[in-house]
């Protein structure tokens, strides 16, 4: 990264990072939605389409997890090397994709080792820097301990460290619960009072229903003033379920 005079090299990276511009690109985008697939969802070939002045083949997935607002993924791909060209997420129920980015021309040669190089001027400082460790900062924050299942569905392992963040079910049915500690919880809560968000129901306690497209996500303090997030993209009924059960777990 070259920002003025500064040249920054960032080292060490983590496995959990920010969401950066990289995560769009087709291939990486493509590669994290198939794997998102859980066991036994259908996919099914697509007619070939032209995209970056190629025949590109294509495929799609269908969550069958009636739970997921996910209807369906398509990947478009070069035939050849497999490369995809082209990736589109809709929502269940829905004709227009709600994500949808592409390659609009193809170079397959092998880049000039120069253009990998970041152009630096004679004056120009070097720094070294690492990307922010989210796993420890998560941990240190959230010391809460949260159930084995959830809404009927089962814990998953804790990716990379993060122990303090929990991600129940498989697939694209799967959702996460967020512990927001402190100052954070109170504004998660206050924005959404302020923004009107839709109040949901719950036994003890208060929650708020916040969505944007596909992604769903409910934002509830316990009776003891916790606050946890749950999201995913999954209904809203799911996610209430789930913090109905919250209420009344006793989290350590």
């Amino acid at each position: 990264d070259v920002q003025g005079s500064l040249l920054t090299l960032v080292a060490a990276p983590v496995p959990i990072h920010l969401p950066w511009a990289a995560d769009l690109v087709r291939p990486d985008l493509a590669r994290r939605l198939l794997a998102g697939a859980a066991p036994g969802d259908p996919v099914d070939p697509l007619p070939a389409r032209r995209v970056a002045g190629l025949a590109a083949a294509g495929v799609r997935l269908r969550p069958a997890d009636p739970d997921t607002t996910v209807g369906r993924v398509d990947v478009w791909a070069d035939p050849d090397s497999g490369l995809p060209l082209l990736v589109e997420a809709t929502a269940r129920n829905a004709d227009t994709p709600v994500l949808s980015t592409q390659f609009l021309d193809l170079d397959r040669s092998v880049p000039d080792p120069a253009l990998l190089v970041p152009a630096r001027s004679q004056s120009a400082g070097f720094t070294t820097t690492t990307q922010p460790d989210i796993a420890a900062a998560v941990n240190a924050a959230v010391p809460l301990r949260l159930p084995t299942t959830l809404a009927g569905r089962t814990r998953q392992a804790s990716p990379d460290g993060i122990a303090g963040v929990a991600a129940y079910g498989q697939g694209f049915g799967a959702f996460v619960v967020v512990p927001l500690p402190g100052r954070a919880g109170n504004d998660a809560i206050n924005s959404a009072q302020k923004n009107r968000a839709l109040p949901v129901t719950l036994p003890r306690g208060d929650a708020y229903q916040i969505g944007a497209s596909m992604l769903s996500a409910v934002v509830m303090r316990r009776r003891r003033g916790q606050v946890l997030l749950l999201t995913g993209f999954v209904t809203t009924d799911l996610l209430t379920r789930a913090a109905t059960q919250l209420v009344e777990e006793p989290l350590r």
